[in-house]
């Protein structure tokens, strides 16, 4: 009798799971860092089009948006001002850990998120 493999429902959570892993243990500022032009914009023009819930799914998505949001706060180019309202109010709400932070900090960022789409959409030469 040849090895047991596992179902295919456990084997694709397993293939995540170790995904996530290698995940959280990423230096994503490193990485953010180290993206050349061409791979910021193509990740800028996945932004633009990926539905909110797409992008907290995708580690590497979620961390140019928040890198990215960080410099364009720093920057302030034309027209960010509200962006970096909205990026100020999400880092205020990091440090809570509480239920309620929690769920502030999310439609926080996707209030975030919303305006950077239309940032990068009416602003593309600022970005």
């Amino acid at each position: 009798m040849g090895p047991q493999v596992a179902p295919a429902p456990l084997q694709a959570a397993a293939r995540v799971a170790v995904r996530a892993e290698a995940a959280e243990r990423r230096d994503w500022g490193a990485w953010y860092d180290a993206l050349e032009t061409s791979e910021r914009r193509a990740l800028r023009d996945r932004l633009l089009h990926a539905p909110f819930e797409e992008v907290r799914a995708d580690p590497e998505l979620r961390s140019f948006f928040l890198y990215h949001t960080q410099d364009l706060s720093e920057d302030a180019p034309p027209g960010s001002a509200r962006l970096r309202e909205l990026r100020h109010i999400v880092d205020v709400l990091l440090v809570r850990a509480d239920p309620e932070g929690v769920e502030q900090r999310r439609k926080a960022c996707a209030f975030l998120f919303a305006e950077y789409q239309a940032f990068l959409r009416d602003n593309p030469w600022a970005a």
